[in-house]
């Protein structure tokens, strides 16, 4: 199947793909789970908010203990100053 008139590139081309296939198959590692584990509540360390997309106020006050997943995990990573979390001190 070589054909004498066709460019370099194709040539390669064709003979990359009589190749066998049976060759072993590297397994690509897995991608590590984010796996980091919400505490059970945060208290504020300062007053955090912010308007959402609906353009409603999102506000906890310092001192303001969360203990809701998605509230924490929001608050996490909107970067609110948080006792224990992100070394704010109480």
């Amino acid at each position: 199947m070589s054909d004498a008139n066709a460019p370099d590139g194709a040539q390669a081309a064709l003979a990359t793909s009589d190749a066998p296939t049976d060759a072993p198959k590297v397994a690509k590692p897995a991608k590590a789970a984010k796996t980091t584990a919400l505490p059970d509540s945060v208290t504020l360390a300062a007053p955090h908010g912010f308007y959402d997309e609906a353009g409603d106020l999102q506000a906890w006050l310092a001192g303001e203990v969360v203990t809701a997943k998605a509230d924490i995990k929001l608050l996490i990573e909107r970067g609110a100053r948080l006792l224990g979390i992100n070394g704010e001190q109480g």
